[in-house]
């Protein structure tokens, strides 16, 4: 079973091969050579260059691995529990300037 590549893969790919083939080169000429085949991303150069920093530190093709957990959580259960706990604490505050 042969593997399907995206053409997120498929850029990382190409700039892995393109560093192998020319050890010397750099981030900036990398991203010259790539602005010159007109392949990848339409990014602004710093944003390549970027790009490209992370692709050859990472050395692999592949995503990085996430944690499986989404980044927040929201819903009307954890909206109401935080409000509620946000009205407590102000709560706590105001009785604590009162009795001082």
């Amino acid at each position: 079973m042969s593997e399907i590549l995206n053409e997120e893969e498929k850029f990382r790919s190409f700039v892995l091969g393109l560093k192998e083939k020319n050890p010397s080169y750099t981030q900036a000429r990398l991203a010259t050579e790539l602005e010159s085949y007109e392949i990848g991303p339409k990014l602004c150069r710093s944003s390549l260059r970027w790009k490209i920093n992370s692709i050859l530190k990472r050395g692999t093709i592949k995503d990085k691995p996430r944690s499986g957990a989404p980044r927040t959580v929201r819903n009307q259960t954890l909206t109401r529990t935080v409000n509620k706990l946000l009205f407590l604490k102000k709560t706590k505050v105001k009785e604590k300037l009162l009795i001082n």
